[in-house]
Parts: C-alpha cells; structure tokens; sequence
C-alpha cells in the first residue's frame, strides 16, 4: 500500500510588516484562518490513518494537531491584540461587525467570513472525529462486554465428568482413556 507522504510540521506563516492598525487586523484573521483550515485538514488525515490503521502516521497527525492548536492560539490572541489596539474590547462579540462595517475596502469583511467558513469547515471535522471515537468506543465496550459475559457459549468444549470411583479414590486422572 502506497502511502502519501506525511505532511511537513505546520508553521504559522510569518507576520506580514504592515502599517495601519487595520491590515493588522486583516492580517490576524487571514492568520487564524489558516490555522483554522490547518487544523480541518489534520482531523481529516487523522481519520484517515485511523481508517488504515496506520497508529505512526496517526501519532504523527495528532503531534501536528498539537502544534496547530498552539498556532491557533497565539493567532487567537493576535487578533484580540489588533482588535484592542484599534480601540475596541475584544470579547466584544460586535467589535468585528462594527470594524467591518467602518472599513470602506471590505478587506475586514472578506476576512472574517473567511474566518468563518475555516471556523465551521473545523467544527464539522471534529464533530465527524468525535462521532468516530465515540463509535469505536462503543464498538470496543460492546465487544469487551460480550467477551466476559456469562451468556457468552464457550469456544471450549465442556470437560467430561470424571469416573466416581477415581474421585472416590482421590486419583487425579483417570488414565483409562
């Protein structure tokens, strides 16, 4: 079986040197998205090694969702740096809308319905992934469930009672077969 080759360690794309507060912005959330669309394709490998049973490339997606999400956050909390240094409070829910709203070029609206779009595309992934797991849970609770159950027929074959007269005597075999 021929394998793709695993795909380099993701690394968060250098921030651009750019001068107003909003292609900061701008940038931040074209960052996140990255991220986010990074994050969507490591959860579809994932799954896919599952589905090969290939535990090492496996290993190696969930290392990379390591990192990923450690990109994510500190693009995360880039963004919420370029929201605050614009003015705005960045748990504000509404402080993107209004800035998108202000900004004449729509490049703050184009980046957060892309941000978005990777933002859902990733939801998606982890939902099918936790589906998944919790169906291969399942599957291997039901199997450890009928393995040890006491209605389970046994694979071997009932032993024969041994002859009264050897149990009588004490004798441990019964050597007459």
């Amino acid at each position: 079986m021929n394998m793709p080759p695993a795909p380099p360690p993701f690394e968060p794309a250098p921030r651009p040197a750019v001068a107003t507060p909003l292609a900061r912005l701008v940038a931040a959330l074209e960052r996140e998205s990255t991220a986010l669309r990074e994050l969507a394709a490591t959860l579809g490998r994932q799954r896919t090694h599952l589905s090969r049973d290939a535990t090492d490339e496996l290993e190696a997606e969930s290392q990379n969702a390591t990192r990923v999400l450690s990109a994510l956050e500190e693009a995360r909390r880039h963004r919420a740096d370029c929201v605050r240094g614009m003015g705005a409070d960045p748990e504000d829910s509404k402080a993107l809308t209004r800035t998108a709203a202000a900004d004449s070029s729509g490049r703050v609206a184009a980046a957060c319905a892309l941000l978005r779009k990777a933002s859902a595309d990733a939801a998606r992934e982890a939902a099918i992934n936790k589906k998944v797991i919790a169906a291969a849970q399942e599957a291997h609770h039901s199997f450890i469930a009928t393995l040890f159950s006491a209605d389970t027929p046994s694979v071997y074959p009932a032993s024969p009672e041994p002859h009264e007269a050897l149990v009588r005597q004490g004798a441990l075999f019964d050597r007459r077969a």
